[in-house]
């Protein structure tokens, strides 16, 4: 020990003038280097010296490092040791990166519980009975009404709510998976062709695996925005079969009218092109029974009959509630009640900007926001910037 005490000694005093030369960064590190291996140098092993086993293992090198008995070199070998060890990452460290971007490539997929058509290609796929006779034996889960059966494409509704994959084309399960996810008022099953391979330049076309799939949607799911019917992965091609939809039945409890999906938004009407509000008041109910916009409705057609019964007396036109807007008001997350909001002409989802407010710490927010306008007389609002006797077209209105 001795002998080695003197060594590092002698060391310190030789190469003292050499740490004063270079970068700034380099020479801390062969400072710090040095100084560990002096420091571990009086000990037997270097299981005592944590800073810099962890220094050292840091560096990523491929193979373990056996450390040297330092007393048996020369100070001069010891400041090459030094350096040679800092500088071994710099080549290491692009073998590293490199293996990893190697690892990227052809990686392995999920694996899906579905059958394997024969031979293995998307136009079997697409013609394969038992998954068409799966969609058409599915059964209605309670609470949901079917929209569309065995199409070859998925849904692209509003409101995305993420998907989940199922052990076997289970409807029930798929609208569990529905009803525990917030927001949640729609849903899409289906078998999808995915690759059991990351398709690339070395694996362009992989074997296939059959992948059940169950997308949840906050908006409704109807066969006209089921357009998503696949896509190339390299040479690989991506192919639905046996896709079903199915909306949350609240979306039908207004037969007699056709309805827009609005979300988390109520509407924030302004008056009309012509300057007249279109709006005519609302109506909450606070009690604890479920989500039914048909009690909107019913409220829209009392506020209906009594206005007639009861005209202006100035001789202006009677209002009456041509459309509603029904959603759900929730205090920092729980539910407060339902909220019928009437108006006398139907508003599209550009005006559905009122996403609720802060009262003091209280965080008002809206959810199951949805309108209901007329079958029986087209009601839509001239908007503003619109010439009087126009109104506005399009936008996402569905009927049962």
């Amino acid at each position: 020990m001795l002998q080695g005490q003197n060594s590092s000694s002698f060391f310190l005093r030789k190469h003292s003038s050499i740490c004063k030369v270079g970068y700034f960064l380099r020479q801390s590190i062969i400072y710090f280097t040095i100084a560990n291996v002096i420091i571990c140098f009086k000990t037997p092993t270097l299981v005592h010296c944590p800073s810099f086993t962890a220094f050292v293992s840091n560096l990523h090198l491929p193979k373990l490092l056996r450390y040297p008995n330092m007393s048996l070199y020369k100070s001069a070998t010891l400041l090459a040791l030094a350096s040679s060890v800092i500088a071994l990452p710099q080549t290491q460290n692009a073998d590293v990166v490199r293996q990893k971007r190697d690892n990227n490539t052809c990686a392995v997929q999920p694996k899906g519980d579905g059958p394997v058509p024969t031979p293995d290609t998307a136009e079997a796929f697409v013609a394969y009975k038992p998954f068409s006779e799966a969609a058409y034996a599915a059964t209605i889960p309670k609470g949901y009404v079917q929209t569309f059966k065995d199409l070859h494409a998925a849904s692209t509704a509003q409101g995305y709510l993420g998907y989940t994959t199922l052990e076997s084309y289970d409807t029930n399960a798929c609208a569990a998976a529905c009803t525990n996810t917030y927001g949640c008022s729609s849903f899409n099953i289906f078998f999808e062709r995915a690759p059991t391979l990351d398709p690339a330049a070395t694996c362009a076309n992989p074997p296939s695996t059959t992948v059940i799939k169950c997308s949840l949607w906050g908006g409704p799911v109807f066969a006209k925005n089921a357009v998503n019917d696949g896509q190339w992965r390299n040479d690989f091609h991506v192919v639905i079969s046996g896709s079903n939809g199915y909306i949350n039945e609240a979306f039908t409890k207004c037969p007699d009218y056709k309805f827009l999906y609005y979300g988390n938004a109520a509407i924030n009407a302004p008056l009309d092109c012509e300057g007249k509000d279109t709006y005519m008041g609302y109506k909450r109910f606070n009690d604890s029974l479920p989500y039914n916009p048909a009690r909107c409705e019913a409220v829209c057609q009392e506020t209906n009959t009594y206005n007639l019964a009861h005209p202006p007396t100035d001789g202006s036109e009677v209002k009456l509630c041509n459309f509603f807007n029904s959603y759900v008001l929730s205090k920092n997350g729980v539910k407060q009640g339902q909220v019928c909001s009437m108006y006398t002409k139907a508003w599209p989802n550009a005006f559905a900007t009122n996403e609720g407010q802060y009262r003091g710490d209280d965080h008002y927010t809206i959810s199951w926001s949805l309108g209901f306008e007329t079958k029986s007389e087209p009601c839509h609002a001239c908007l503003p910037g619109m010439q009087p006797g126009n109104s506005w077209t399009g936008g996402d209105v569905y009927e049962i």
